[in-house]
């Protein structure tokens, strides 16, 4: 298998914006024919210097067929398994699984710097998938939302001094009918929202330095 692509970044005054694209091709460990892309744009303004805002998309090409001769979905590289969508993770197992459904991925993310020791970030993505999602009950198919989900990240940061920072963490998802008929196994219940809370205190002191 082959993965081939670029990104294209522009950056002028406070605006910075990048397209990526790449292609896929050989075959998987099956041995089916491998065809499968990934784009990816990206708009990041900087409207002031403590309040900048990103919108972008990922989309991973996916395979409705996993029954065919050809593989069409395209795998990520290199453990880059949540990047962009979500920090819950629900789509982590997704895009390595061979012949997944795909991901659409708009995302929106907002910092707000108060000080120069204290940060906001709120990160907005509505997941869905890149190919049909399809409910079978009787011998009866029904086609069912490609958009499945939609996950709110807060997060706050306060940098105490130059080797402490805490982070404190609300996540949540809201999810429909769609998220229980994706190709990968998610177990969950769309009546109720998926939630995390956590608080983290990262501690990195210079214990030594040598100047040779």
């Amino acid at each position: 298998k082959y993965t081939h692509g670029a990104t294209l970044a522009i950056t002028h005054q406070n605006l910075q914006a990048s397209f990526s694209a790449f292609y896929q091709w050989g075959a998987i460990e099956n041995g089916k024919k491998h065809n499968a892309y990934y784009i990816e744009p990206h708009v990041k303004w900087k409207a002031t210097q403590n309040y900048h805002i990103t919108l972008g998309a990922q989309i991973f090409s996916g395979d409705q067929n996993q029954n065919d001769a050809k593989s069409t979905a395209f795998l990520t590289q290199y453990g880059a398994f949540h990047r962009h969508n979500g920090q819950l993770d629900y789509t982590q197992l997704t895009v390595r699984t061979n012949e997944h459904e795909g991901i659409i991925n708009p995302y929106l993310t907002q910092d707000i710097y108060f000080h120069k020791k204290l940060r906001l970030n709120w990160q907005s993505h509505v997941l869905g998938a890149n190919s049909r999602l399809i409910k079978t009950k009787n011998n009866e198919t029904e086609k069912l939302n490609k958009f499945y989900a939609w996950e709110n990240d807060f997060k706050s940061s306060y940098k105490a001094n130059h080797y402490t920072n805490i982070e404190f963490a609300y996540l949540f998802l809201v999810a429909n009918e769609g998220i229980n008929f994706l190709s990968t196994p998610q177990n969950g219940d769309p009546n109720k929202v998926a939630q995390f809370l956590y608080l983290a205190v990262s501690w990195t002191p210079k214990l030594y330095q040598s100047k040779h």
